[in-house]
C-alpha cells in the first residue's frame, strides 16, 4: 500500500511529543537525511513546537507510519533521558496487494539499553545486522490496528532511532554505512523548505489514487494540480496557519498500483473538508506552480476536528 485513504493517511501528530525539544528554527536533520534511501516516495517531518503552541502538527503519511509513531512513543516512554529534536517519516510503494515499506526516524538522545529492554520485555527479540544491535518487534497482543507486520527497531549512537519495516530498516542501515546518492528531486524539494517550517511533506509518487484522495481533504484543486507531479507542502503555525505548496513538473512520478486489499474507499466531502479554499497559483514559468495560503487558527482546529470525527465514523462503520 502506498498512501492509504484520507481516514488513514492524513495523520495528526500531537505536539506534546515534541514539546520538550529545543525551540529554534530547524532544517531537516542531516543525520536523518543520511538514512533516507534514494527511492523514497514519501518523506515528511515535524519540528519542535514553541511554548504555548498547542496546534497539532499535520503531515501526509501512511497508516504504517502512524503505527510506527505510536509504538515509538510506547517503547521509549520509559526512558527518562529521552530527548526528541526532530521526527521524520519515510515510505515507498510495495508490491501490488501488499503494504509498502515504511520507517520512522527520530533524532535526539535515547537510552539504547533501556529502550531495547522495554522492547524485549514486550516480546521482541535481539538481532544483529552488519554489526548493528537491534530488536525485532512482533505485533503487540493489544494492537487493534489490524497490522500483523514484524518490524525492526534500531538505536544508532544514542542520537538516532529508527523503527520500521524490516526491508526498510535494512536499507537504511546500509545507507548509514555507505550513503548512496539521494534522489535529486527530493534534495531539490528539501532545499526549498523554509527554516521556519514546523511540519512538511514531500510526495514523489503523486500518480496514485490514494495520494489524490488524501490531498482532496486539503483542496481539490491542489489534488488535481499535483497529480503525477512532485509536491512539497510546508506548514507554519503562528497567529494564522500558513500552508506553502510547490509543484515540480520536471519529472512525472511513476504510476503506483492501488491497494487491492482495500477496495473503494470513501473520500471526505470536499465542501466540509477542503481547508485551503481558493488557491492563488503563481506560475514558475516552466509549467510548475507554487503558492501560499493562510487560514485562521480557529478554522484549522475546526477542520482537524471535523476530519478526525469523519475518519472515526468511517472506521467504526467498517469502511
Amino acid at each position: 500500500m502506498f498512501l492509504s485513504p484520507v481516514r488513514r493517511s492524513l495523520i495528526i501528530v500531537f505536539v506534546l511529543l515534541l514539546r520538550s525539544a529545543p525551540v529554534r528554527p530547524v532544517t531537516p536533520d542531516q543525520k536523518l537525511l543520511r538514512l533516507v534511501p534514494p527511492d523514497t516516495q514519501v518523506l515528511a517531518g515535524i519540528n519542535p513546537a514553541p511554548p504555548g503552541n498547542r496546534h497539532n502538527r499535520f503531515v501526509l503519511i501512511t497508516r504504517e507510519n502512524l503505527k510506527d509513531m505510536d509504538d515509538f512513543k510506547s517503547l521509549s516512554g520509559g526512558d527518562p533521558t529521552r530527548h526528541i529534536s526532530q521526527v521524520m517519516f519515510a515510505a515507498k510503494a510495495g508490491a501490488p496487494g501488499k503494504s509498502g515499506e515504511h520507517s520512522l526516524f527520530v533524532s535526539g538522545h535515547f537510552d539504547r539499553e533501556r529502550i531495547y529492554r522495554s522492547a524485549i520485555d514486550g516480546g521482541g527479540t535481539s538481532k544483529t545486522y552488519r554489526g548493528f544491535g537491534l530488536v525485532e518487534i512482533k505485533p503487540f497482543a493489544r494492537d487493534q490496528s489490524g497490522m500483523d507486520e514484524v518490524r525492526w527497531l534500531a538505536v544508532l549512537d544514542s542520537s538516532v532511532l529508527v523503527l520500521g519495516s524490516i526491508a526498510s530498516v535494512m536499507e537504511e542501515l546500509d545507507q548509514w554505512l555507505n550513503p548512496a546518492a539521494p534522489d535529486p528531486r527530493l534534495m531539490q524539494m528539501l532545499g526549498a523548505l523554509r527554516r521556519d517550517d514546523d511540519a512538511w511533506s514531500i510526495i514523489l509518487g503523486g500518480n496514485s489514487s490514494k495520494v489524490r484522495e488524501s490531498l482532496m481533504a486539503l483542496n481539490p484543486d491542489l489534488a488535481k494540480l499535483a497529480d503525477g507531479k512532485v509536491l512539497r507542502l510546508g506548514i507554519r503555525y503562528a497567529h494564522s496557519i500558513e500552508f506553502e505548496y510547490a509543484v515540480d513538473p520536471s519529472s512525472e512520478s511513476p504510476e503506483v498500483e492501488p491497494d487491492s486489499r482495500s477496495g473503494a474507499s470513501p473520500v471526505a466531502p470536499t465542501g466540509a473538508f477542503s481547508l485551503l479554499g481558493s488557491l492563488q497559483l503563481q506560475s514558475n514559468g516552466d509549467g510548475g506552480a507554487h503558492g501560499t495560503v493562510k487560514v485562521s487558527q480557529e478554522r484549522y482546529d475546526r477542520w482537524l476536528s471535523e476530519l478526525w470525527r469523519w475518519s472515526h465514523q468511517n472506521r467504526s462503520s467498517g469502511h
